[in-house]
C-alpha cells in the first residue's frame, strides 16, 4: 500500500481565527475590568483619595459595551468553530464558552445594578 503523504502545513486560517477570537475575547474582559475598577463612587475616604479616570456613569457604559461586544465576537468564533468541526481530532474551544458566559453574566448584572 502506498504511504500517504501529510500536506498539511500547521494551523488554516478558521483554526487561527477562532485561536485570535478567543484571545481578544479575553483582553476584552480584562479591559472592561479594568474599565470598570478606573470609576470609583465618591463615597469614602480611600474614594476621595484614589483619583478616578472617568465618571462612574461613563465607566459602567464603557464596560458594558466592552461586554456586548464581547458577546458578539464569542458567538462569532463559536460559529466559526462548528463550522469548523469536521474531523473527529477537532474539538470545541471551551475558552469562547467560557469567555462568553462571564461576559453574558457580567453584562446582565450592569444592566440590572447600574
Amino acid at each position: 500500500m502506498a504511504e500517504i503523504k501529510n500536506r498539511r502545513r500547521g494551523p488554516d486560517t478558521m483554526t487561527r481565527s477562532i485561536t485570535t477570537f478567543s484571545i481578544f475575547s479575553w483582553i476584552i474582559i480584562i479591559a472592561a475590568l479594568i474599565f470598570f475598577q478606573m470609576t470609583g463612587r465618591i463615597s469614602g475616604s480611600y474614594n476621595t483619595i484614589r483619583s478616578t479616570f472617568f465618571s462612574f456613569e461613563t465607566g459602567v457604559m464603557i464596560a458594558k459595551a466592552l461586554l456586548f461586544l464581547n458577546i458578539l465576537l464569542c458567538i462569532m468564533g463559536m460559529f466559526i468553530n462548528m463550522a469548523r468541526n469536521k474531523r473527529k481530532t477537532d474539538r470545541f474551544r471551551v475558552s469562547l464558552i467560557v469567555s462568553f458566559i462571564i461576559s453574558l453574566a457580567g453584562f446582565i448584572l450592569m444592566v440590572v445594578f447600574f
